[in-house]
């Protein structure tokens, strides 16, 4: 594997969600902007707002809305935002769930009939849902809870696997571990979940992807030894799975994002707090193990 360090100038506006598709770039001026404020109360964390690219090219945005009104009454709503055109000129927006304060964590995938799919944590029972989309619009949908154990749901990361269904990877505080739920049907009606890593203070920041055998790949914070740690699911489901620290120098593992490459080797971007750097990790194979010298 290879480190390369990244200069902030050249980040991406979201460095804890590099596209799948491609590796860090600089992002131009966008078109359309919608600035969210941060509560008074209390700060951020998680992922607010997510990105996919709908079936038609135009971005689809997940976002969680706290917006205060002149009123000084305050929305702490999950909205999804969809654009009008490729270039986002303009875009509509609908609230896909409004109960008390959701969505904080969030993130959305497209299905390959084009219809969003949205997992997020609600705030006030601290758990975990997910919202599928009827209409690519997402203005019909069903909200399902995935897992309600007494503190879960941070830091979700939604994919589409190779089976169709959703899969997401998130931090369960009540356990201090990595989880995942596998959807067994389209809608999530049925699903499965696993603890993934339990080894101790793991599982913030998942960034997960497809491997060439259609199985998950999830790198994650490993905060009890400051490292990026990585498992391979043996299943679609990750049931099982072999895991392994891939880097271990400085206080690194936050704000981790992944794409693959077309021969099935992962490129992760991750945060360095010691050295206030932001790294691309090139991993040689699935495995991200070190190239041959």
């Amino acid at each position: 594997m290879v480190l390369m360090p990244i200069p902030w100038g050249l980040l991406p506006a979201r460095p804890d969600r590099c596209p799948r598709s491609r590796a860090a770039h600089v992002v131009a001026a966008p078109r359309f902007q919608m600035k969210v404020p941060r509560p008074s109360h209390r700060r951020l964390r998680g992922r607010v707002s997510d990105l996919a690219i709908g079936a038609d090219g135009r971005p689809v945005i997940s976002l969680y809305d706290n917006t205060t009104h002149a009123n000084q009454t305050t929305e702490f709503n999950l909205k999804l935002l969809r654009c009008a055109d490729v270039a986002c000129t303009s875009s509509s927006a609908v609230i896909v769930d409004e109960t008390a304060d959701v969505g904080q964590h969030n993130s959305v995938a497209i299905r390959s009939n084009g219809m969003p799919v949205i997992a997020y944590r609600a705030e006030g029972t601290k758990s975990l849902r997910v919202a599928h989309c009827t209409d690519e619009k997402c203005l019909a949908k069903t909200s399902t809870l995935i897992d309600s154990a007494s503190n879960t749901g941070e830091y979700v990361e939604l994919i589409i696997g190779a089976d169709g269904l959703g899969v997401m990877a998130y931090y369960d505080q009540s356990s201090d571990s990595l989880k995942v739920a596998h959807c067994s049907t389209i809608e999530c009606s049925a699903f499965t979940t696993t603890v993934v890593d339990n080894s101790g203070a793991s599982g913030r920041w998942p960034a997960i992807t497809i491997g060439q055998d259609g199985n998950p790949i999830i790198f994650f914070e490993d905060r009890f030894k400051t490292a990026l740690r990585m498992v391979r699911c043996n299943d679609a489901a990750c049931t099982t799975s072999i895991g392994r620290i891939v880097v271990s120098d400085g206080v690194i593992g936050r704000k981790n994002g992944v794409a693959m490459r077309p021969d099935g080797s992962p490129v992760v971007l991750y945060e360095d707090l010691e050295d206030e750097q932001v790294m691309i990790l090139s991993c040689a194979n699935e495995l991200c193990q070190a190239y041959a010298r």
